[in-house]
């Protein structure tokens, strides 16, 4: 009788450790999978400006879901998507800001051509097109990544600079791009001094 009730007690505190291990594994599980839902319900802003130089801004935001940490790239690529216009850029963090590389086959550097434009986002002209990519990522930059500047360049470090763009065809790679309702005023102030 000693025995088995022995025996009895063992195999009752057996199942009792196993059930409290296969307990803490679920536990354990169900953290991990709260967590990797968590990671899913991220949210960035995504903004469109159609500003172009008028300082009362005009700017439509958009939510864009990620998972991880978030990246210049992944807001790059959501504003191409979201746009249909190719927002194609290095980009690297740097103790000043942010500089973004634009690639030659951006729809910035490379114009619009004859591709089919989103009826949201249409333009009619190199100029506001233009403009609204550097400003819609300028805007989309600060607002996630707590106002840091933004430094524009092209084809592997180059000042970015255009043929013809109104008012101002090229921005320094020393200088952080300020919108552009800061380079029209800036004109506009010239035009009155001279």
């Amino acid at each position: 009788m000693k025995k088995n009730l022995s025996l009895l007690l063992f195999i009752i505190l057996t199942l009792s450790i196993s059930a409290c291990k296969d307990d803490s594994t679920y536990k354990n599980q169900k953290d991990l999978n709260q967590s990797s839902q968590e990671q899913t319900e991220n949210t960035a802003v995504l903004c469109a400006d159609f500003s172009s130089g008028n300082s009362d801004l005009n700017i439509k935001e958009y939510e864009l879901e990620y998972t991880g940490d978030l990246t210049p790239e992944a807001l790059l690529e959501g504003l191409t998507e979201l746009t249909g216009l190719d927002f194609i850029a290095d980009t690297a963090q740097t103790q000043k800001g942010i500089t973004v590389d634009w690639k030659k086959e951006s729809t910035l550097i490379a114009n619009l051509g004859d591709r089919e434009q989103k009826e949201e986002f249409f333009f009619y002209d190199a100029d506001s097109m233009r403009w609204f990519m550097m400003d819609s990522l300028y805007r989309t930059l600060r607002e996630n990544f707590e106002e840091i500047d933004t430094y524009y360049t092209m084809d592997g470090g180059k000042e970015l600079e255009f043929e013809e763009l109104y008012p101002v065809k090229l921005f320094p790679t020393d200088m952080s791009y300020e919108g552009s309702p800061f380079y029209f005023a800036h004109a506009s102030s010239q035009s009155d001094e001279e």
